[in-house]
């Protein structure tokens, strides 16, 4: 659901550029090195512009190359040779390392921290979203109001839900409304060590790293400007990220956070609105294609499918299949667009038959997404590798669940001689928070269930580490010995009735414990 091929910054460089000894002036093509004219080939020239322009960010080899020779049909060995040109630059200047980095399979990224004019920082853009967006307009509403009103706002969510989307979304209304002056965006998806984080930061907010406060020259920087900062990708550095929010917002006390990530920040005064999947019609019941089109899931694959079959309708007769899929895919966005992209490849009912087994997982999506985005294992990977050694563990045990759970339940299951049952309950509270987990609102409190995509991932996870059969046939165990003392104790129920014995509570209230479980 991410426009990758638009610039977050969507900055034009008509003042001047500083990094390490370097200043660009791009309306001069000039390049200097220590003040003196640096001799670069044009194209190069603008392949660093575009880098620059964007400093901190993964740019798209297409995206580089339209605009270094004004067309996107130009052999890929054209933009090698220009990279290799700066670097050689880079390296006759004395410099210790190579300012652009190769992000494999995606494209260059400049990481040296750049300095911009007042006039370029700010002409920051949010970028326009390049599809329609589709049931997220309430959520939007409320997260503008939330920036006018509070200070740190985290969007929360499983990972393709539409984080990006809303928070973008948001941030583009709440410039002309007035809440705000400015934006700054901070792309944080890349960024897996935190000894690097305070660079990423700085090179989004266009902050030379002239000495170790960086706190300081984001004080500098910030002053007393109405600045909504949004930070975008958060989950890998929760903690690290946490701090330096709140760092933020002591030190520039009109500056708004807007965050993005798979798990909250649990920083002070923190504001959290959990991104939930779109909806979808229920199984109780069985719309045509009128009534199932106002289910922004249906809305949405109904959209996506018409764009790769224009002639693609929604009839009463298919509109099963489709809801089924929508279902399958839990609701999310980026599943759904997926899905519905396969259409040119897959009848309807066939599509639908896939999304019960592992290609759901498997299909790919856009070939410009983020790699973390490509596939929904893609997806679920990223989740995953967050997490603790046991939280993996019990994430892969829980998959035996085909439906809601108790944590009694959970408890019995997944737990071993090396999972306690306050562990259990402590994993279980983590998974929910990272998004692995939900409770279903339309069941009784205090159950829980892995989303379809997440189960049929875990459950290959769980597979691959032998344990599946152990743990199904102890599900199997625990339940089985539910149902008998559930017999046990209707029949026990039913014999005091007969006998006109005293009302047993103690026997119903167990009664309607096992009916619940």
């Amino acid at each position: 659901m991410r426009d990758n091929g638009t610039s977050k910054h969507a900055v034009a460089l008509e003042g001047e550029a500083r990094f390490g000894p370097f200043r660009l002036i791009p309306s001069r093509h000039l390049l200097l090195c220590d003040g003196k004219p640096v001799r670069i080939g044009e194209p190069a020239r603008n392949v660093l512009t575009a880098l620059v322009e964007r400093a901190g960010e993964v740019v798209q080899r297409d995206d580089l190359i339209a605009r270094a020779w004004r067309t996107p049909h130009l052999e890929e060995s054209n933009l090698r040779s220009a990279i290799a040109a700066l670097r050689r630059m880079f390296n006759e200047a004395g410099c210790a390392r190579s300012y652009v980095d190769t992000v494999a399979r995606r494209g260059y990224r400049f990481v040296e921290p750049v300095s911009f004019s007042d006039a370029v920082v700010a002409r920051q853009d949010v970028p326009a979203p390049l599809a329609k967006i589709v049931g997220r307009d309430a959520f939007v509403k409320n997260l503008v109001d939330d920036i006018r009103r509070r200070r740190l706002v985290t969007v929360v969510g499983p990972g393709g839900i539409g984080k990006t989307v809303v928070a973008l979304c948001a941030a583009r209304l709440a410039l002309p409304a007035g809440y705000i002056d400015s934006v700054i965006l901070v792309a944080l998806d890349t960024v897996v060590d935190a000894g690097c984080l305070m660079s990423v930061v700085r090179a989004g907010f266009g902050l030379a790293a002239n000495n170790d406060d960086a706190i300081g020259d984001i004080k500098s920087f910030l002053g007393n400007r109405r600045v909504l900062i949004v930070l975008d990708g958060c989950e890998r550095l929760v903690g690290p990220l946490a701090h330096l929010a709140e760092k933020i917002l002591i030190c520039a006390p009109n500056a708004v956070i807007l965050a993005t990530s798979r798990e909250p920040l649990r920083a002070e005064s923190e504001l959290i609105r959990r991104l939930e999947p779109l909806l979808v019609p229920s199984l109780a019941s069985t719309p045509g294609a009128l009534d199932a089109i106002s289910c922004a899931a249906v809305e949405l694959f109904l959209d996506r499918a018409t764009s790769s079959c224009p002639s693609f309708e929604l009839t009463d007769e298919i509109t099963p299949f489709v809801i089924d899929i929508c279902r399958r895919l839990d609701g999310i966005p980026l599943a759904i667009v997926t899905a519905a992209a396969h259409m040119d490849a897959f009848d309807l009912p066939v599509l639908a038959d896939l999304m019960s087994g592992q290609f759901r997982l498997r299909m790919s999506g856009q070939v410009t997404a983020l790699h973390r985005h490509r596939t929904l294992c893609d997806v679920l990977d990223w989740s995953f590798e967050t997490l603790s050694a046991k939280e993996q563990m019990a994430l892969r045990r829980l998959s035996v669940f085909d439906g809601v759970f108790c944590i009694a339940a959970a408890q019995q299951i997944v737990g071993d001689a090396g999972l306690s049952p306050d562990d259990v309950s402590g994993l279980l509270a983590n998974l929910t928070a990272k998004s692995l987990v939900i409770t279903p609102r339309s069941v009784a409190p205090s159950r829980h269930q892995l989303m379809e995509t997440t189960r049929a991932y875990a459950t290959g996870k769980l597979e691959a580490s032998g344990e599946a059969e152990f743990f199904m046939n102890r599900r199997a165990s625990y339940y089985r010995a539910r149902s008998e003392r559930s017999r046990a104790a209707l029949a026990e129920f039913h014999c005091d009735a007969g006998g006109r014995n005293e009302p047993r509570p103690d026997l119903a209230r167990q009664l309607v414990r096992f009916a619940e479980d």
